[in-house]
């Protein structure tokens, strides 16, 4: 995927959860609202994609892999360790990190350009 084509994914992407109720107190409900939002904005994705035998991607579209995390025990450096190992499979180009936590990446991990879309800001 192109850069440029990536730019208006990940464009889409936020213009699709815009203002949608998100449930942020369950990922599994939280990644079906995320999923009939995509459905929605005619985005094609797939969901819970096996890209190794040890890492499965919550949604991808086309090669950017997109992981939803929630405010948990799960700790940053849990999180920056799964999205390192997603930026290690040659299926994936780009991550996006759709999280309600409050994290710091770095923008790229192993050369793979890495997003972060803050839940709580698609609320408004």
């Amino acid at each position: 995927m192109g850069i440029n084509k990536m730019k208006k994914t990940l464009i889409e992407i936020q213009k699709a959860l815009k203002g949608r109720a998100l449930n942020l107190s369950n990922e599994k409900l939280l990644q079906n609202n995320i999923a009939e939002a995509f459905q929605d904005a005619n985005l094609d994705f797939k969901k819970e994609v096996k890209i190794d035998e040890n890492n499965i991607v919550d949604f991808m579209i086309d090669t950017l892999a997109i992981e939803v995390k929630i405010k948990s025990k799960v700790s940053a450096m849990n999180i920056y360790r799964q999205i390192e190992r997603y930026a290690k499979n040659d299926k994936v180009e780009t991550i996006l990190l759709m999280t309600s936590k409050t994290i710091s990446l770095p923008n790229n991990i192993n050369g793979k350009p890495i997003y972060i879309l803050s839940l709580g800001r698609t609320q408004i």
